[in-house]
C-alpha cells in the first residue's frame, strides 16, 4: 500500500480514536472502543511498515492483537498485511496462528500457501492447497496454486491435469490455457503450446508478452518443428464431464436396515350366517 494511502487510513483511525475516548473516557471494557483501539494500532502498523519500520509495525500489530483479541479474522488480516510489505516470515506466523485457532480457515490456508509459494517451499503449500480442495473441489485458488505446485515440484502431468481441469469449471478464463502451454514448450511441444497460446489471447488480447511469445514460438515452429532431446508430455485421459452432483458429498449412513417382517397367515374368513351359501 503506498505511503499516503497508509498515513490517511493512520490519520483516520487516530480521529476515531480520539473521539471515542473523548466521550467515553476509561475505555477498558468498552468492546466498541477497543475494536477502535485495535483498528488503530493495525493502521499505525501497515504505515510504519510501508515507511520502512518493519519492527516497529510488527509491535504495532502486537498491540492491536492485544486490544482486539487473537481471533482468526484479526490474525489473518496483519498475516496479510505483512505479506504485502514483504514481511513473510511475520506473515507466516499469523497465519499458521490462525490455523491453529481453526484450522480449516479458507482465508489463511490459501495465504500461507501463497507465502510458501514465495519462500519456494511448494511441497509444504500443496497441502494447503489440497486442503482447500477438500472443501470445495471448484475452489479457483486451490486449482490454479495447487498446479504451480505440481509444476514447480517437477510433477508437470499433473500440473497439466489440474489447470485441465481448472478450465472446466472456468472456461473463459485465459489463465489456465495460458498456464497449459507454458508447461508444452517446455517440454518441446511447440505445437501444443501454440494451441494454448491462441487460447488464452482469445479470451484476453491484453497480454502482449504472450502474444509476442506466440509469434516467436509460430517463427520457431517453422523451421523447427520438434525441438530435439526433451521428454513429452503424454497424452493425457478425456475428462469426464462434471455432473453437479458428484461433487456433493456422499449422503451418511442411515444405519442398519429393518429385519423384513414375515409374512402374516391370511385371515380365516367369517363364520356363515342363516341362509349364507357353504363355503367352497
Amino acid at each position: 500500500m503506498p505511503r499516503r494511502d497508509c498515513l490517511n487510513k493512520w490519520e483516520n483511525a487516530e480521529d476515531a480514536l480520539h473521539r471515542t475516548i473523548t466521550k467515553n473516557g476509561d475505555t477498558r471494557g468498552d468492546y466498541t472502543a477497543q475494536l477502535v483501539l485495535a483498528d488503530y494500532w493495525f493502521a499505525r502498523g501497515r504505515c510504519l511498515l510501508a515507511g520502512g519500520k518493519a519492527d516497529e509495525g510488527l509491535k504495532a500489530f502486537d498491540e492491536s492483537l492485544r486490544a482486539g483479541g487473537e481471533n482468526r479474522e484479526n490474525l489473518n488480516n496483519i498475516g496479510s498485511a505483512c505479506a504485502e510489505a514483504g514481511q513473510l516470515d511475520a506473515a507466516l506466523k499469523r497465519y499458521a496462528r490462525a490455523l491453529e485457532l481453526d484450522p480449516e480457515y479458507e482465508l489463511s490456508l490459501k495465504n500461507l500457501g501463497k507465502v510458501y509459494l514465495q519462500q519456494q517451499r511448494p511441497d509444504y503449500a500443496l497441502g494447503l492447497f489440497d486442503r482447500v480442495l477438500k472443501q470445495g473441489p471448484a475452489d479457483y485458488e486451490g486449482l490454479f496454486h495447487g498446479a504451480q505446485c505440481l509444476a514447480q515440484l517437477g510433477r508437470p502431468v499433473e500440473a497439466f491435469q489440474r489447470y485441465q481441469r481448472l478450465s472446466q469449471f472456468y472456461p473463459d478464463d485465459p489463465a489456465a490455457y495460458r498456464e497449459m502451454g507454458y508447461l508444452l514448450q517446455a517440454t518441446g511441444d511447440l505445437q501444443g503450446a501454440q494451441q494454448f497460446y491462441t487460447q488464452s489471447l482469445s479470451l484476453d488480447r491484453n497480454q502482449p508478452q504472450l502474444a509476442l511469445q506466440l509469434s516467436q514460438l509460430h517463427s520457431n515452429a517453422t523451421s523447427n518443428p520438434q525441438q530435439p532431446g526433451l521428454p513429452q508430455i503424454p497424452s493425457l485421459p478425456e475428462m469426464p464431464s462434471l455432473d453437479p452432483q458428484s461433487l456433493m458429498p456422499p449422503m451418511p449412513n442411515p444405519g442398519p436396515t429393518m429385519p423384513q417382517l414375515p409374512n402374516l397367515p391370511s385371515a380365516a374368513p367369517p363364520p356363515a350366517g342363516p341362509g349364507a351359501p357353504p363355503a367352497q
